[in-house]
């Protein structure tokens, strides 16, 4: 669980854009299907037939303070490594777009002088 965690928390954390809903909704969808395909395991009989130690296992996990907690730590110790690296080389080397997005964003700038390329007519 905590990889899954982890891979989808990682892939928000390394888009160009992480608050974007074409970042965020395929994210959710994939953490949405990975407990769907929990609960498959943990409470079918076809799961049980496949993986006969994950027999109410999903449930269990919620029972365990330590395996709550883990849910929540594990990720935030994991990607602390990749939020700092993704602030240095947001703040100190950002790449071209970044470049083009804080012209824009800047408001003393106008569009037409932080365009990319010119259209000529």
């Amino acid at each position: 669980t905590n990889v899954i965690h982890i891979c989808c928390l990682r892939l928000v954390v390394v888009s160009q854009n992480p608050w974007s809903k074409l970042t965020l909704g395929p994210s959710f969808a994939a953490w949405l299907m990975y407990v769907c395909y929990l609960t498959g395991l943990c409470y079918t009989p076809l799961g049980w037939s496949v993986q006969p130690t994950m027999t109410h296992l999903a449930g269990e996990m919620f029972e365990t303070s330590g395996a709550v907690m883990s849910m929540f730590i594990a990720p935030l110790f994991a990607l602390f490594p990749d939020i700092i690296e993704r602030y240095v080389r947001r703040r100190f080397f950002p790449s071209s777009l970044q470049r083009l997005k804080l012209k824009l964003s800047d408001s003393r700038v106008a569009p037409q002088t932080a365009t990319a390329y010119k259209s000529y007519p």
